[in-house]
């Protein structure tokens, strides 16, 4: 069984009966409240979605606005971008999810669009809170040892997300440049 076919299953099922042996889960990782993740991007690109939090978790922005219910309690979407990476140094694979903010204030995240494999990069948040500002480094250039393939992230999410692999229903992804960033995207 293929890496991208045990993801899809333990999204589903959340079965207790773990990986198949040689096969690691794959964890979203969000910038840690207390410390940094350090981590070297396995996907050259990290898509990113049109994303509302709410009821304490992401959903994506969906089509039309009034069958989105993020849009129903009037908030405006934010831009968060995932890319597949591996935890330094001990390359457990995982897919990270970079904030608007992050991406911001990290112009070499945007200079090395579409070249990211083999980035070592942190992630932290500005104070010691799950609320507080994501912000990210990129620390080296291009490693050059072994690193796994990339999963496919849009599968990955719409399953996370508990949507269809067929559904249609999610905003096309959208690359960091075309992103307009606003602070106060979200704020009521």
């Amino acid at each position: 069984m293929c890496h991208d076919d045990w993801l899809k299953r333990r999204i589903v099922s959340a079965g207790p009966e773990g990986p198949p042996a040689g096969i690691q889960p794959v964890k979203l990782q969000c910038a840690p409240v207390y410390g940094k993740f350090v981590g070297c991007f396995v996907s050259d690109t990290a898509p990113g979605f049109p994303v509302h939090f709410h009821d304490q978790r992401t959903y994506p922005h969906t089509h039309p606005a009034a069958t989105c219910a993020g849009c129903r309690n009037g908030q405006r979407p934010r831009w968060k971008g995932y890319a597949c990476a591996v935890s330094w140094p001990g390359k457990t694979l995982c897919v990270c999810e970079i904030s608007q903010g992050a991406a911001q204030h990290c112009p070499e995240l945007r200079q090395a669009w579409g070249k990211l494999r083999g980035l070592i990069f942190e992630l932290w948040r500005t104070r010691h809170s799950k609320r507080a500002p994501v912000r990210m480094k990129i620390l080296a250039q291009a490693y050059t040892g072994a690193l796994p393939p990339s999963i496919d992230l849009v599968q990955y999410l719409l399953r996370l997300w508990g949507l269809s692999p067929r559904t249609q229903v999610i905003a096309d992804p959208r690359p960091i440049e075309s992103v307009e960033f606003d602070f106060d995207a979200g704020r009521k």
